[in-house]
């Protein structure tokens, strides 16, 4: 595949997944931590604002992070004229900490070392 292929598959489906999965929780939390006394019709209002407002969040953050990924793996790939592992690992290594960067430098550091050792 070619590096706009990555990037729309990656991109897409990091959005997807985090929407889903960000949508799914905050409606199992609405429905755990919801109050009792609460109508039908206010209790379906609480659990549409609280899914839209995560799964966005969520599938925003991950659309992110599959962006990242494929620019850097291609960028790699392209510099390295090779497509192996270490391109992999130095990939996914680095979009964590470029993820994580806002955060400091500890956090950046943590999160590059952990994408690094969950892909080797």
């Amino acid at each position: 595949r070619d590096f706009l292929d990555d990037l729309v598959f990656f991109s897409g489906a990091g959005f997807l997944t985090g929407a889903f999965v960000g949508g799914a929780t905050a409606v199992m939390d609405c429905l755990r931590f919801g109050d009792a006394s609460d109508t039908l019709k206010l209790r379906i209002n609480q659990i549409l604002n609280m899914a839209g407002h995560r799964g966005r969040k969520a599938g925003a953050s991950l659309g992110t992070v599959g962006f990242v990924y494929a620019s850097l793996h291609n960028g790699l790939v392209c510099a390295r004229g090779r497509d192996d592992p270490a391109s992999f690992i130095a990939a996914t290594a680095g979009t964590g900490a470029i993820f994580r960067s806002a955060a400091g430098i500890r956090p950046a550091s943590v999160a590059g070392a952990s994408g690094g050792l969950i892909a080797a």
